[in-house]
């Protein structure tokens, strides 16, 4: 078994036996994840973590959700977010981490930073995975410090013709501008923390404070000083604001970012989703209903309670045929309003339950779909196929072109079989998020 070296806890990272150790204790605000992967063979047991509130004194087992990267691997993965405030430590088969402690102080956690990171797929890495059934997942890394206006360097790339007048014809050019970020405050951080920073940048998408910065060239972090005593350090990292982006790219990583658990969300600096077009940004004008519902047909223990919720009571799948899928709503696309096809914006879906009924029937292999139906085929319209997990996914809209007799907007459960579960309490909004012109 391996912890994913990407996972932002460590567990017995240092050897160093003489010194002082760092005072500087791990800081996490409520509504970071704390995303833990453990990545075994085929043939290991499964791992035994817990939670350990050092307050309270109390341990509590954590149920771990599974998915087979191959025939050889199983990643076991488990996001801690919503703790109540305290100290913490996670032990996983018998190794303990470090002590991190949880807060929702703003006065502490001003002194931080939020790095959140992930990879465009699984083919990057060995000892991490980044995608999960068709989601992508980033983890959550707070560490003190942060960016200095001193830190500022500015640059250029250009080049130039010099006339036999000696005058000087700019042919190209583009500014640059380099920011240094600093590792740690006044009581530094352990050594470990710069190692992370270092692999963290590795990654395609790394985002400080909601910021996307990549490092520049080949900078690594540096040591700036040691804190006299301590195995305690502060770091300098140069850095480069990413400034070309994909909108839908950007708009999933956002999404992504931003969920914690039960669809809560991250308090965000903008108030609010803003789309991102090509350089420029627009607030959202409204939020709507995604189809017209009342046309829908729900499938037996499910009800449609509003123009954009969905919830689902009861499933009883009678496991005599071969079919592994349970229908949740169906609707014709004739039946489709004109006010619902071709719009500016984009869908949003909002799952809440898939995580407790996975969790019920032992089955982690359960995901929700959203498809347009063709008769002999489909169209996924979630980005990334399919939403695996509690959460929030862009949902893409339905077009003219989309419009048929025998073409249906579904919503269904995939990978459920021989099941008969009741007051399951899932709940699945539709939106539509308008954009400003």
């Amino acid at each position: 078994m391996i912890i994913s070296p990407f996972t932002p806890l460590f567990f017995s990272p240092s050897t160093d036996k003489f010194g002082a150790k760092s005072k500087y204790v791990q800081l996490f605000a409520r509504t970071d994840r704390i995303f833990v992967e453990l990545i075994l063979t085929a043939k290991e047991q499964e791992p035994i973590v817990y939670i350990n509130n050092l307050l309270s004194n109390i341990s509590t087992p954590v149920s771990l959700s599974s998915w087979k990267m191959n025939d050889d691997k199983i990643l076991y993965f488990y996001n801690i977010s919503l703790l109540p405030c305290g100290y913490y430590t996670v032990t996983v088969n018998g190794n303990t981490s470090e002590i991190f402690k949880v807060t929702d102080d703003e006065c502490e956690l001003s002194e931080t930073s939020l790095i959140q990171y992930s990879m465009k797929d699984n083919k990057q890495r060995l000892d991490a995975v980044w995608w999960i059934d068709g989601m992508q997942y980033f983890f959550d890394f707070r560490v003190p410090g942060g960016f200095k206006d001193n830190g500022w360097t500015f640059g250029v790339d250009n080049e130039q013709f010099v006339t036999s007048d000696e005058d000087i014809v700019e042919l190209f050019s583009h500014e640059y501008t380099t920011v240094l970020f600093t590792l740690g405050n006044g009581m530094g951080c352990p050594v470990w923390f710069a190692e992370l920073l270092n692999r963290v940048l590795c990654c395609n998408y790394v985002y400080f404070d909601g910021v996307r910065y990549t490092r520049k060239e080949s900078n690594v972090p540096e040591l700036n000083q040691q804190i006299e005593g301590l195995k305690s350090f502060v770091f300098n990292q140069m850095l480069q604001k990413v400034r070309t982006m994909n909108p839908v790219l950007e708009w999933n990583n956002q999404l992504a970012m931003r969920c914690v658990q039960s669809g809560a969300y991250r308090i965000a600096d903008d108030e609010g989703m803003r789309s991102i077009k090509y350089g420029s940004e627009s607030g959202v004008a409204e939020v709507g209903a995604y189809i017209n519902m009342t046309k829908a047909i729900p499938n037996t223990g499910v009800s449609i309670n509003s123009d954009t919720m969905v919830t689902v009571n009861s499933i009883h799948h009678p496991g005599v045929d071969e079919n592994s899928y349970w229908d949740l709503i169906a609707i014709k696309t004739t039946d489709i309003d004109n006010k619902y096809i071709g719009r500016r914006g984009y869908g949003k879906l909002t799952v809440n339950g898939l995580d407790r009924l996975k969790n019920d029937l032992d089955n982690g292999s359960i995901n929700l779909r959203a498809v347009l139906y063709k008769g002999d085929s489909y169209t996924n319209l979630i980005e990334g196929s399919v939403i695996s997990r509690d959460g929030v996914c862009v949902l893409k809209g339905i077009n003219g072109g989309d419009i048929g007799a025998l073409k249906e907007f579904q919503l269904y459960l995939d990978n459920v079989y021989d099941c008969d579960i009741d007051n399951l309490g899932m709940t699945i909004e539709l939106v539509w998020v308008y954009e400003n012109d």
